[in-house]
């Protein structure tokens, strides 16, 4: 590339940017945010007000396909593909599978030959990303899709626009609904063992997909057989644009006893509201508070521990005057707890849903759960945390940063929907005490990054991680003491996630490639096509916070 169309593109990015920013007067405001957390977020917001701002994203989708596209043509693959009950007729003896393909979908050049090899290597269900055609028969949109993940798919049907079965496991499953398919995979999960997600675009959408509005009728039935008699699913009032129209009961205790673990250093200013507002939202009956007081010496502290002690019989102080260490702050809150779940909570958080508690307890309780934690929103309404990517970048970064939580043109997940994650935050973190009995506390020796060692160490036991998409709680993140001011805990926690997990199966590797998963970096946002200025004005004004129920 020449010099002078370097500097073009440069002022061109420079231009989005700014667009995205409000301004001159916001981009440097939104800058100067991020400085005090370092560098690396200052490129991260740099990278995220491109992402929303670029009036060319459907042209760079274009050009990555160009250089990371896997390149194929139709090849005799031996599957059968079938969109209509009339094409099962093409399933005869010769063939080695099925390829079931969404009607306007078109598949890719590439497909067939892939997905053959999944299947010849092992796979008994294939799938893989897709992106839309436009009507200048353009690529656009894409959709990268995580590796298999349950949580997601009893909301969202993300498998069924192209999908391949081997033979033999398709006679022992029930056949193919065509008016059904959300329904026809959830009853043929209890009988497949591997499912394969290859990361590449494996078929084409000829209109926008359209979201399911209510849930499959079979969802209930697989909850019962999965989760026991009292599961059930509910339909939920969703506001705006919010994808979750429905809500997965797990038929676990309604009222369990549960641990709330807040350590704290002074700073009431947070830790009252923080305190005020677990109170205000949920069932005191049934909630333990533990505060770790780690070595508090503001008079006015001590003072108001004192009272709220007496004003909550159920809230307890506990003194710990060493070193902030949050891992075993955390582990004495759960020595002393008396909690079926605990939740481990910063004290810069504040709840916002009536119920929220409960929500989180009920997918702790599951037993094939390891830990939880819920949609982290800033002060103004925008994404904190929407669950952690590991083995990428830096060693647990989280996604969505900064982005409107209902912002639904993304390449990815959207963040109102629960998934299945590699690692949660510990700033708001739920397990349950069989997780704790089977798998240990956390780790001292990480003083700041026990949330993510303990959430690697519960996949490696063959638990699932939940991302509870469906549950919000404001953060004003590290208010009081920042994740980097104990580095020891980065370089052992890079070689544990090298060591364990080096590539985040719950996060599309295409993504990563784009502009790294970094913090305050949506890499999946540089793909978006809708390019409007009512769309550009939508995306970047700033979000509207949720309300504080009373």
């Amino acid at each position: 590339m020449s010099r002078l169309r370097r500097l073009a593109r440069v002022a061109l990015n420079i231009r989005c940017a700014v667009r995205a920013a409000g301004g001159w007067t916001g981009l440097c405001r939104q800058l100067l945010g991020a400085r005090p957390q370092g560098w690396r977020d200052v490129y991260g917001t740099l990278i995220g007000l491109l992402a929303m701002g670029g009036r060319r994203r459907d042209r760079w989708y274009r050009l990555w396909l160009d250089r990371n596209e896997v390149r194929g043509a139709d090849t005799e693959s031996r599957l059968a593909v079938i969109s209509s009950p009339d094409d099962t007729r093409n399933l005869d003896d010769a063939c080695v599978g099925a390829v079931f393909v969404r009607p306007r979908y078109r598949l890719h050049n590439a497909a067939l030959p892939a997905m053959a090899n999944a299947l010849a290597e092992g796979a008994e269900l294939v799938y893989g990303d897709a992106d839309e055609i436009d009507s200048k028969g353009r690529r656009c949109r894409p959709s990268f899709k995580p590796d298999f993940s349950l949580d997601l798919f009893l909301y969202q049907d993300y498998l069924s626009d192209c999908i391949a079965v081997s033979r033999e496991v398709l006679h022992r499953l029930p056949p193919w609904d065509f008016d059904d398919p959300h329904g026809t995979l959830l009853r043929w999960l209890p009988r497949v063992s591997r499912i394969v997600h290859l990361p590449q675009v494996l078929s084409h959408a000829l209109e926008p997909p359209v979201g399911a509005q209510e849930p499959p009728p079979a969802l209930a039935e697989y909850l019962r057989t999965c989760y026991g008699d009292h599961a059930a699913v509910e339909t939920v009032a969703t506001p705006g644009a919010s994808p979750v129209h429905w809500r997965c009961r797990f038929g676990t205790s309604l009222e369990p006893r549960v641990t709330v673990v807040i350590p704290t250093r002074d700073r009431l200013d947070l830790l009252q509201p923080c305190v005020d507002s677990l109170f205000a939202t949920d069932t005191a009956s049934h909630v333990e508070v533990l505060i770790i007081d780690n070595g508090s010496s503001e008079p006015a502290t001590h003072c108001w521990l004192r009272e709220v002690q007496r004003q909550h019989l159920s809230l307890r102080v506990l003194g710990d005057d060493g070193h902030f260490n949050w891992s075993r702050l955390n582990n004495l809150g759960i020595a002393a707890g008396t909690g079926d779940v605990f939740l481990f909570l910063n004290n810069d958080t504040l709840a916002i849903e009536d119920g929220w508690l409960d929500r989180l307890a009920e997918y702790a309780l599951r037993e094939d759960v390891g830990a939880v934690g819920p949609l982290l929103l800033f002060a103004d309404g925008a994404v904190q945390h929407a669950g952690l990517v590991v083995g990428h970048g830096d060693q647990a970064d989280p996604i969505y940063r900064g982005t409107a939580p209902d912002f639904e043109d993304h390449a990815f997940v959207s963040p109102r929907l629960p998934r299945n994650v590699a690692a949660v935050t510990g700033a708001c973190l739920a397990t349950s005490r069989k997780t704790l009995d089977a798998i240990g506390t956390f780790d001292e020796d990480l003083p700041l990054a026990g949330d993510v060692e303990f959430c690697l160490r519960a996949y490696a036991a063959g638990r699932v991680n939940v991302y509870a998409g469906d549950v919000a709680v404001r953060h004003h993140e590290s208010a009081t003491i920042g994740r980097r001011s104990h580095g020891t805990d980065a370089v052992r926690l890079g070689r544990l996630v090298q060591a364990t997990l080096p590539r985040d199966p719950f996060y599309n590797p295409n993504l990563t490639g784009i502009a790294g998963v970094g913090r305050g970096a949506p890499a999946f946002a540089l793909l978006h096509e809708d390019t409007s200025d009512a769309h550009l004005e939508a995306k970047t004004s700033k979000p509207r916070p949720p309300p504080v129920n009373a």
